[in-house]
């Protein structure tokens, strides 16, 4: 293990003691999180690279001659551009904004928004929240490693667009920010809900009660689906998408 591994292990521990109730997880079950079936491919891999400072970004350029602009972020003053700095800190619109989008649905399980570091972020998967009679809440954790992952690659994706596809030329403008994160989400729900046709996938298949616990709670007109919206056309998350002329 390198020793930024070694670091990143350490604050995760104590976020998921601090703000997920986890208690203080050994390296093995965090490893566990991060290959989380829950995940998609491209988030664990993300979560595995957050882990172990696997980007080249921030002090990796400050050894090459030439290159070491590269290494700074170009919003911040001179901030080194870190994954902590990307993800907690930065002043770049589509990090507040899409901590904000989530802290909203969340709130919709009734549950108090966490404290968000790359430590949460990275023992996700280990949250325990409970009830206020102690009782687990296996959906509302699920909910949230996905909820949580979802939105910080969401971040690190805008981020490698503004500065490589854009060049650091402007910035995402609200909508276009609000409008990729509802879609992210909605996709997200709409997979969780063709996992569970065992006709396509047997006994891979997901279990419908996992899928109606995790998104319970957090989905648009909720009081006007059936009991069982599985198979229910136009499902949506709770937060529309931002149309001209109409608020969201």
């Amino acid at each position: 293990q390198r020793t930024a591994t070694t670091v990143n292990l350490d604050i995760g521990r104590w976020a998921a003691h601090d703000h997920l109730r986890a208690g203080l997880p050994t390296d093995s079950r965090i490893f566990s999180a991060l290959r989380s079936k829950n995940l998609t491919k491209k988030e664990r891999i993300f979560l595995y690279r957050l882990t172990h400072n696997g980007y080249k970004i921030g002090k990796y350029w400050s050894n090459i001659p030439g290159y070491e602009q590269r290494g700074i972020c170009p919003l911040c003053d001179g901030e080194e551009e870190s994954l902590r700095h990307i993800l907690e800190e930065c002043c770049a619109p589509e990090r507040e904004q899409i901590w904000n989008l989530a802290k909203e649905i969340w709130e919709m399980k009734g549950l108090r928004w966490p404290r968000m570091t790359i430590g949460t972020i990275i023992t996700s998967g280990l949250a325990d929240f409970k009830t206020g009679r102690g009782k687990r809440r296996p959906g509302a954790n699920r909910f949230f490693q996905i909820l949580t992952t979802l939105s910080a690659h969401l971040i690190w994706v805008l981020r490698c667009e503004r500065r490589i596809s854009k060049n650091d030329g402007e910035n995402f403008t609200e909508k276009e920010i609000h409008n990729r994160w509802v879609e992210r989400m909605n996709a997200r729900l709409d997979l969780d809900r063709m996992t569970t046709n065992e006709r396509r996938f047997g006994k891979k298949a997901m279990r419908p009660s996992v899928v109606l616990q995790t998104w319970g709670g957090t989905l648009f007109e909720e009081k006007n689906l059936p009991e069982n919206w599985l198979r229910q056309s136009g499902v949506l998350v709770g937060i529309s998408a931002w149309r001209p002329g109409r608020n969201r």
